[in-house]
C-alpha cells in the first residue's frame, strides 16, 4: 500500500486480541474445520460405500460362478 506523501510502501500490522483460552480457541477451530469439512467426509463416505457396494457384488458373482463349477 503506497501512501502517496512520501512515496514509501507501508506494511500493514494487525493485532487481535483473543480473551479466550488456548483450549477454548482450539476447540472453536476445532469446530471451525469440522464444519467446513463435513460435506467432503460425507461424499467420500458416499463414493467408499458405492465403492465397497460394487465389490461386495462382484464377490457374491464370483462366489456363485465358483460354486456353479
Amino acid at each position: 500500500m503506497k501512501n502517496f506523501t512520501d512515496g514509501k510502501v507501508r506494511k500493514l500490522n494487525y493485532i487481535v486480541h483473543n480473551p479466550n483460552t488456548v483450549e477454548e480457541t482450539a476447540k472453536v477451530l476445532l469446530e471451525i474445520c469440522i464444519q467446513a469439512n463435513t460435506r467432503k467426509v460425507e461424499r467420500k463416505l458416499m463414493e467408499l460405500t458405492e465403492c465397497d457396494k460394487g465389490i461386495n457384488i462382484l464377490n457374491k458373482r464370483d462366489a456363485e460362478v465358483a460354486e456353479r463349477v
